[in-house]
Parts: structure tokens; C-alpha cells; sequence
């Protein structure tokens, strides 16, 4: 991660510090750990935070990822900061060779990008190495791909395959497929594949494929699309199929090691060992005329009077936790009567880090709300009585 260090002698500063499309507005000091601190700064006219630790010898200065830069802009924000400071020394050379250019979807580029799409979408859940979904979006280049895994290094895979290719139909977020079908609306999608998730048999709560999964899949798939699984895992199979027999809206596919185009070592190293693979496809039947109500939640924060008295009440809060859905106010940093509340909150399948900014004029998310689905707006109701210090209520 790109940082720098500095001595503990360095001058106090005098905000706000520009420089061409960069300023430093201020910087708000932690009530909970007097070692840390955030800088509020921007970049053109997107938000970002800086954080600074203060360590036994020096100082420590790294970009906060709640709110992310792209690489090269990071480093040029932390290059020109840090010549305020005597720098003892860092990684924030120009033009370094880093995984990817290439970028994954934001939650806010996410909601965009579902909106402004007219292609059809194919989508992957968990594309592991992504040979699978990078063939997907080769062979099918008048439609939309979407590759949907929560694990970093398989992200950063994709995206170098899709920059070394020039995919220009593949987009990738990085995130728990669950909610993120929940937040589509009716009929965005033509396919979607789950290949190999975690069968998870002692735990089936934590599985990809569930009632609720099947049910929102069907409703954003278009008449005729469908949800293929394909697993080595018999009994993930035996149960996914028993969900879809429940189901009067679809109509079932079934295959037994099925040959396909695209096959991943570790199907190969299963194939070899002559392991069974089963094949599940769910097609839609009909169009689907339940409401989409999701993009409807509203996310802003009703007008809120705080202090330091109430802001120490609500530092105090222990985590709060509803049924699927919390909120954990984790610190809470200070500057001249304006407040940055950063905090865990969300659904459990998922949980996020954020900021508010409380001002005595406005409460707002630094740079993203939660993914719009009915828990996060739950705990988002959560959060406002929280800040109102009306608990649950």
C-alpha cells in the first residue's frame, strides 16, 4: 500500500493545503485513540481520507480504504503531502508496476453501471481464476459480463487478464453475490453461473444457493434465463435441486459430467480422478411481476443537533445486532465542532466500513452509502437513532 514516513518533529500544519487538483481541507483528530488521526482532503471533486498514525519514532501516512483513489492518484496525493513533512522514507515512486490499471466496480460505479446498461447481462458468482467468466465475455462481445468474488487475488487476476485482452464487456466488483443480486432490479439479467462455490455442508446458512438466492435470481433473470451450478459436491446438488422442485416459477435442467469448452485445473484434477460433476439449470418461466422496491430506499440522514456530550454517549454504544444486520460505531474523529463517525455496519453476508460527516449544517456518507438492500437500509434506520441517541428504538 503506498505510504510514507515521517519524522515526529515535523512542524504543526496549516490547513487547508493546495496544490493544483489536490487540497487538504483539515484534519480531524480520534477521541478513541489519541495516536490517530484522519486528513480530509479531495481530489478534483471526489472526497478522499489520509491516515495518520502516530508510532514510537515517526509518523506513519497511508490512504484510509473506506474511501479508495486509484493507485497513481494516491500516490500523487501522498507525494505532494508529504512535502510537508520530513520524510524518512516511503513507496510512492512514479509509474510502479502494480497487478492492474484496470479497476473493480465501486458499490456507487455498480449502481451506475446497472442503470445505464441496455446489453443483456451474463453473470458469475465466484469465478475463482476467472477462465470461465474471461471466455464468457470473449464469446459473447455484444453482451455485458459481470464477474462477481469477494477474494482480492482472484480480482486482481481478472483484471489483469481483462487489461492483457482489452476485454471491453467484462466489469468486475468485488463483493458477496448475494446482496448484490438483491440490489438488481427485475429482469437485468439473461444468465447467471455459480461453478464450484464452497458446498459449506456443516454450515448451509453460509451457502451461495439458498431459498432466498433462488428466489431473487429469478426475479432478476429474464424470461428463459436461467441459474446453472455446476459442483462436484453431491449433496450441495441434492439440496440445490430440492429448492428448485419447491419453486413453481422454473423449469430444471439436469446433466451428469457434462463436457463443457471451459474447464479449470481443478475440474481437471477431478476429472482425473474420475469424481462426478452435476450440472443444475433454472430456467425462468415467466415474467416476473413482484415489486422492486430497493431502489427506492432513501439513504440520507434526517437533520441532527451533536455535540461533544452526545458524541461521547454515542462513541459509548456498544454494537448493536438485529437479525440479519448490524451496527458498530468504531471511533469517532474531531475538528472544530465537525465530526468524521466511522463505522461497520450492514448485512451480515457482506458487513462495510464507513464514514459520516457530521457538520452543523449537513450529515452525509463519505463517498458511498450501503449497497441498497433491505438490511442495509435497516441498519442505516439503525445508525440515524444511533446519532440521535435514540438506540434501537
Amino acid at each position: 500500500m503506498p505510504h510514507f514516513l515521517a519524522k515526529l518533529d515535523s512542524k504543526p500544519l496549516e490547513y487547508p493545503l493546495i496544490e493544483g487538483d489536490f487540497c487538504f481541507h483539515k484534519e480531524f483528530l480520534s477521541l478513541k485513540h489519541p495516536t490517530k488521526s484522519c486528513v480530509y482532503a479531495s481530489f478534483k471533486d471526489r472526497i478522499f481520507l489520509l491516515q495518520k498514525i502516530r508510532r514510537a519514532d515517526d509518523f506513519l501516512i497511508k490512504s484510509e480504504k473506506a474511501t479508495p483513489l486509484k493507485r497513481e492518484v494516491l500516490k500523487q496525493a501522498l507525494r505532494i503531502y508529504s512535502q510537508s513533512f520530513e520524510v524518512i522514507s516511503h513507496n510512492l515512486q512514479e509509474n510502479s508496476k502494480h497487478a492492474s490499471g484496470k479497476k473493480a466496480l465501486d458499490l456507487e460505479a455498480f449502481e451506475d453501471f446497472i442503470q445505464k446498461n441496455q446489453a443483456p447481462i451474463l453473470v458469475e458468482i465466484g469465478f475463482g481464476s476467472g477462465r470461465h467468466l474471461i471466455e464468457l465475455a470473449k464469446n459473447n462481445p455484444t453482451k455485458t459480463c459481470l464477474g462477481i468474488e469477494i477474494h482480492t487475488p482472484s480480482i486482481a487476476q481478472a483484471l489483469k487478464q481483462i487489461e492483457l485482452l482489452d476485454l471491453k464487456n467484462l466489469c468486475i466488483l468485488q463483493g458477496d453475490g448475494r446482496l448484490v443480486l438483491e440490489s438488481m432490479p427485475n429482469h437485468k439479467c439473461e444468465k447467471i453461473f455459480v461453478h464450484f462455490p464452497v458446498p459449506w455442508n456443516e454450515k448451509k446458512h453460509r451457502r451461495v444457493l439458498s431459498e432466498k438466492f433462488l428466489n431473487e435470481a429469478l426475479r432478476v433473470l429474464k424470461p428463459k434465463g436461467f441459474l446453472e451450478l455446476r459442483t462436484d459436491d453431491s449433496l450441495y446438488f441434492e439440496d440445490s435441486l430440492k429448492l428448485a422442485l419447491k419453486n413453481f416459477k422454473c423449469e430444471i435442467e439436469i446433466k451428469k459430467n457434462a463436457q463443457i469448452p471451459v474447464v479449470s485445473k481443478y475440474e481437471a484434477r477431478w476429472n482425473k480422478l474420475k469424481k462426478d460433476i452435476y450440472d443444475l439449470r433454472i430456467y425462468s418461466l415467466e415474467w416476473n411481476e413482484t415489486p422492486f422496491y430497493h431502489h427506492a430506499f432513501d439513504f440520507s440522514f434526517d437533520t441532527i443537533t451533536i455535540d461533544k456530550k452526545s458524541v461521547g454517549t454515542i462513541l459509548k454504544t456498544p454494537k448493536i445486532i438485529q437479525e440479519g444486520y448490524f451496527v458498530h460505531v468504531c471511533n469517532i474523529y474531531e475538528d472544530k465542532g465537525d465530526f468524521l463517525v466511522e463505522l461497520s455496519m450492514g448485512d451480515f453476508d457482506w458487513p462495510v466500513r464507513l464514514f459520516v460527516l457530521l457538520t452543523e449544517n449537513q450529515i452525509f456518507y463519505l463517498n458511498k452509502s450501503p449497497l441498497k438492500t433491505l438490511n442495509n437500509h435497516k441498519a442505516h434506520l439503525l445508525l440515524q437513532n444511533i446519532l440521535s441517541q435514540k438506540g434501537i428504538g
